[in-house]
């Protein structure tokens, strides 16, 4: 198997985006399969059964995505360590994008192996082939070779390896003289990362970036300073668009980027050609549909690449196109709030719709959302002088909740006698989790606010995590009442009691109408 890297290829994660891709990209040329049938034959192996590596686990295919088979979806049939997850669908590039099982893993060797099968029977008019390694659904293809290129995340030396390509969704490009003869003791990776000398690198951390998060680009210094300058209001023009005259640099960062970006999974178009000098309405279509798939809105979505669209395309989101403004619970619903709910949805279990009501109700949609309960603190003091100390700062033992600038003033006092109870006695972000259920996932309190100041939506998605996983009573009231309003008032009453530590009707009231307001309008999209 032959592989095809980016344009400007230095990260690991966009040589496995790009992987993953040519899995089933490998079909349709091996066999001379058009998409369309591509699509159809994927249809048709809906519904197979895949057996995992655990004793007893099954999956069913619940989806096959041709154009990226990290996209698609199996559902656990049955998984006897643990039976909670049957019934739970998932998208295959979990299992892709974790190094200790990635493409080596059985399942999903298991998928390529109906994906091979279907199009090598349809290559041959459906006439029997004869046996070849792989045939039976449930085997391993002998000469199935991406584990060997990408596992615990190495690139191969293989001399297999010595004719490289690019392939940007069907486009052939050639890599130029940038990658040479594999030298002895030289890496594709080494080859890769020298070939990038004079570029610069953006990632997209941000979970409002969704499939495309952690996604690496690199792009020509000159061109991306070029574009850095509008995103600061330095540049000679406030925008870019396709009626724009010069910024030829800036431009080619912008197709650079959207270029990267328009993988499939995404649904974002592709641009002009970033090697060739035009700028159409084509890219100013990219730029729209970008600006929507980051949160844009309204008027904003304008195909214009001015300061927040730079900064967008640079991986550095801005509060002002980010930032919640109106009512919680009526009119359209805030799309960095779906996104999230749509991304912890897949990793909790959690309906989507009762991420986004909880949200809601906890932070008003703001990131940065903080109160702070004196009482916690007090019960994680480590001995009685740190428990005097307290008391005589004005803490109490019970009932000792406090907001806004006064919760951050207490929690810096608090800081001061014991770093630990103070993280702990916090309500954090987006989703108000304690401290105590987060705190664990780092070293200290120090990287704890460090990791909350510098991307508290990330925080608080990871907290959130943490949470639902010891939680599976609320996780199932939350999905049994988003499945039947009518008959399961009671979960979504147990599951806000769950959440807020007490029946609170008018909570309840507030979630109810927000999952169904989520429900209403994704219905309608």
């Amino acid at each position: 198997m032959s592989f095809k890297v980016t344009r400007y290829p230095t990260s690991l994660e966009t040589v496995r985006t790009l992987v993953r891709r040519k899995i089933i990209a490998e079909a349709l040329i091996e066999n001379r399969l058009d998409a369309k049938t591509m699509r159809m034959l994927c249809e048709s192996g809906v519904g197979e059964i895949i057996q995992g590596h655990v004793e007893g686990a099954t999956y069913r295919v619940n989806s096959i995505d041709p154009d990226n088979i990290g996209n698609s979806t199996l559902e656990v049939v049955s998984y006897p360590p643990d039976r909670r997850a049957v019934g739970r669908i998932f998208k295959v590039k979990n299992i892709l994008d974790d190094p200790g099982r990635g493409a080596s893993h059985p399942v999903v060797q298991a998928l390529v192996a109906i994906i091979e099968k279907m199009a090598d029977n349809e290559a041959m008019g459906n006439v029997q082939s004869e046996e070849r390694p792989g045939g039976d659904l449930e085997s391993v293809p002998d000469d199935f070779e991406l584990a060997d290129e990408v596992e615990s995340g190495q690139v191969s030396d293989s001399p297999e390896l010595d004719q490289v390509s690019v392939t940007d969704q069907g486009r052939e490009i050639e890599l130029s003289d940038e990658l040479s003869e594999p030298e002895t003791g030289s890496s594709l990776m080494d080859q890769l990362v020298a070939a990038a000398q004079g570029l610069r690198r953006i990632t997209l951390r941000d979970p409002i970036y969704r499939e495309l998060k952690d996604l690496s680009v690199d792009v020509p210094r000159d061109y991306l300073e070029a574009l850095e300058d509008i995103a600061n209001r330095s540049a000679r023009v406030a925008y870019v668009n396709s009626n724009t005259p010069g910024q030829e640099n800036a431009k080619f960062a912008i197709k650079t980027i959207l270029d990267a970006v328009s993988l499939p999974g995404s649904d974002l178009p592709e641009p002009d050609d970033p090697d060739e000098s035009d700028y159409t309405s084509k890219t100013d279509e990219a730029v729209r549909s970008f600006q929507s798939y980051v949160g844009f809105s309204g008027s904003s979505v304008d195909g214009k690449v001015g300061k927040n669209t730079a900064r967008a395309l640079l991986g550095r989101p801005s509060d002002e196109w980010m930032r919640f403004s109106g009512s919680r619970t009526s009119g359209p619903l805030f799309v960095p709030a779906v996104n999230r709910a749509e991304s912890l949805s897949s990793s909790t279990g959690v309906g989507a719709a009762g991420i986004y009501a909880f949200e809601a109700r906890e932070s008003s949609h703001n990131p940065d959302a903080f109160a702070w309960n004196g009482h916690v603190f007090m019960r994680h003091l480590a001995d009685d002088d740190e428990r005097q100390e307290a008391l005589d700062a004005g803490f109490k033992t019970r009932g000792d909740s406090r907001y806004g600038q006064n919760a951050r003033d207490s929690f810096r006092a608090a800081y001061e006698i014991n770093p630990d109870a103070a993280i702990k006695g916090g309500a954090w972000g987006l989703y108000q989790v304690l401290g105590v259920t987060s705190l664990s996932q780092y070293d200290n309190a120090d990287s704890f606010l460090q990791s909350f100041n510098s991307d508290p939506a990330g925080h608080s998605m990871r907290a959130f995590e943490a949470w639902t996983e010891a939680r599976p009573d609320f996780v199932q009231n939350v999905n049994n009442y988003i499945a039947n309003p009518g008959t399961n008032q009671q979960a979504i009453a147990q599951a806000v009691r769950r959440y807020f530590g007490a029946f609170n009707t008018p909570y309840t009231d507030e979630v109810k109408r927000n999952i169904q307001r989520y429900t209403d309008q994704k219905a309608e999209a």
